[in-house]
């Protein structure tokens, strides 16, 4: 309201002047009416209240006083009073569209009217003279008032970024720590532990699966089947490991299989395993894998599949034996039968005598069924 107060204290001298009361009784009665719902936390229906009454009074006074009493050079500050009042830009940018598109009117209407209320030609001097300085002085407390505010707001960054810096710097220490601590229990574990990107690039590389370390550190960031190709002479191992890395990708799920590598002449079995890193989003962000020397425990199996082929063999070969000799056994009974038949006839032998050979011949004949 100050440049209502520059109109009360630059029309003073001109109580008697009807337009000067009358412009000055405005401008401090609506100044109650403000304060009332400013008191009242109507801010929403104070601000309107404030844009509206100084497009309509401006423009009233305005067109009253004609175009040489300068009043209508209060637009230029009031441009700018949305900017000061609203936060949305929406808003903003309708507010200022209109407050100019009345400031055109009004330039217009000043053009072709030419009022005779104020008539005096030391009175419209002194008007414009009073409205420019007034005009001045708003624009220079409006500038002021986004200097400060920028002021304000650079302050508050500033101390948000050192804030926001600060967390950043105990956040990233904080993982950090995290990462050594898990490189650490990584390193320590028994078994190969690779890391893979979606991309199929390496993350991380324990001890197990490369021990030395600038090595380790060479791979971050290379392609695992090229690396791959270059290190294992089989091409086969290199494809398989990239289709199965392609098949957990798809089906989000762990994958194993077993795969036979030869170091300095020697063949060693690993179990190999793939598994999915899943985030919030149930996307995967990192692949897993591990592998197992599983070499003693295919030795064994072998060993084990020889031991019982070899036992098979030996089985067979004492079945084969003990059906020699039981067929052996069975001719020589045979043989006896026969032979006690004809002492039977030569010499009569009784009936105890018969049932003798009667059982031996039974005997005879269940050997033959366990054969057979």
């Amino acid at each position: 309201m100050s440049y209502y107060l520059i109109t009360l204290v630059t029309n003073s001298s001109f109580a008697s002047n009807f337009v000067a009361i009358s412009i000055s009784f405005t401008a401090f009665a609506f100044s109650p009416l403000l304060f009332l719902l400013i008191m009242k936390k109507y801010y929403k229906v104070a601000k309107w209240t404030v844009i509206l009454f100084f497009i309509f009074f401006i423009s009233f006074v305005a067109i009253l006083t004609g175009k040489d009493s300068g009043i209508i050079l209060f637009f230029i500050p009031g441009i700018l009073f949305p900017t000061i009042l609203f936060q949305r830009k929406k808003t903003i940018l309708v507010l200022t569209s209109l407050i100019i598109g009345v400031l055109i009117v009004v330039f217009f209407i000043n053009q072709i009217y030419n009022p005779q209320i104020i008539t005096s030609q030391s009175e419209l001097s002194f008007y414009f003279i009073s409205n420019l300085m007034g005009c001045a002085i708003i624009t220079l407390l409006v500038i002021w008032y986004f200097k400060s505010t920028n002021s304000e707001y650079e302050k508050i960054i500033t101390e948000k970024n050192k804030r926001l810096n600060t967390y950043n710097i105990e956040i990233n220490e904080q993982k950090l720590k995290e990462r050594r601590f898990f490189e650490y229990l990584l390193n320590k574990l028994p078994t190969d532990v690779v890391v893979f990107n979606v991309n199929y690039k390496y993350v991380f590389i324990n001890s197990e699966a490369i021990s030395e370390k600038k090595k380790r550190d060479a791979l971050i960031g290379k392609d695992a089947f090229e690396n791959d190709n270059k290190r294992i002479p089989s091409n086969q191992i290199a494809v398989k490991r990239k289709e199965t890395f392609n098949r957990v990708l798809k089906e989000q799920t762990t994958l194993e299989w077993e795969e036979e590598l030869v170091f300095d002449g020697k063949k060693k079995s690993y179990l190999r395993k793939m598994s999915p890193i899943l985030n919030e989003n149930g996307r995967i962000d990192y692949v897993v894998g591990y592998g197992i020397d599983i070499t003693s425990r295919v030795l064994a199996e072998k060993n084990r599949a020889a031991l019982q082929e070899q036992i098979l063999q030996l089985n067979a070969s004492l079945e084969k034996e003990v059906d020699q000799k039981t067929q052996e056994n069975i001719k020589l009974s045979e043989k006896i039968v026969d032979l006690g038949n004809k002492r039977v006839q030569l010499f009569n032998w009784d009936k105890s005598a018969d049932q003798t050979w009667d059982i031996l011949q039974n005997n005879i004949q269940n050997a033959r069924k366990r054969i057979s």
